[in-house]
């Protein structure tokens, strides 16, 4: 399983942007994605987005 750092390096050369916020959720840092087709005021964590990355979800 790739880390989330691969993981962000991959997207951004999709054009997907993954911006660290001043947050947390439920105790995980939160995150933002921004230009993919997902909401771009969801809260994700590192787990969200590593589980959707692999389920191909921002392809």
């Amino acid at each position: 399983m790739k880390k989330l750092s691969e993981i962000k390096k991959e997207l951004e050369s999709k054009g997907i942007e993954v911006r660290k916020i001043r947050a947390t959720l439920n105790g995980a840092q939160a995150y933002r994605v921004i230009g993919s087709e997902h909401n771009p005021a969801a809260i994700w964590t590192s787990a969200d987005i590593r589980e959707s990355y692999q389920r191909g979800e921002f392809a």
